[in-house]
């Protein structure tokens, strides 16, 4: 009897590491080029006549290079490299993780040093030319913490 269990686990070990090699090369297979990344690019949010938010996204191999200044509420400026891999990498906020779900989506997580986590999701329209940014309470990212932010392609 003794020796089924162990046969059972070890089969149930191989199977679990195939599952888990698949999802890997899974999320690894939904990144796109540099050069087809629909995030790439320059984008800004506005009020009226006024720019209130503006990122520029561009990638150098499969790092992801982030600029962002917001003068919504309070001006702050933000700028990393971080790897979208699904791993916390360390930002000037704290640390932050990104990964694709699909080509012209990013979901992720911010942790800033002493504040709750931040859960998000970037999504590209299917035209290139608006991105919309939804922010989560929840780690599943079923409810909202406010409204989206929706910006427009710049160049």
């Amino acid at each position: 009897m003794r020796y089924i269990f162990v046969c059972h686990m070890k089969w149930l070990r191989v199977l679990l590491f195939a599952f888990l090699m698949a999802e890997s090369v899974a999320q690894v297979a939904t990144v796109p080029p540099p050069q087809n990344d629909p995030f790439v690019g320059t984008w800004q949010k506005r009020r009226g006549n006024k720019v209130v938010s503006v990122r520029t996204i561009a990638r150098d191999g499969e790092e992801l290079i982030f600029w962002s200044r917001d003068e919504d509420r309070k001006p702050k400026e933000h700028n990393y490299r971080i790897v979208c891999d699904g791993l916390f990498h360390p930002v000037p906020y704290g640390s932050g993780s990104c990964r694709y779900t699909a080509q012209n989506v990013v979901e992720g997580e911010s942790r800033g040093k002493g504040k709750p986590t931040v859960y998000w999701r970037r999504e590209v329209s299917a035209d290139g030319q608006e991105m919309v940014i939804s922010g989560y309470a929840d780690s599943a990212r079923t409810t909202s913490a406010g409204a989206p932010d929706v910006l427009h392609r710049v160049k």
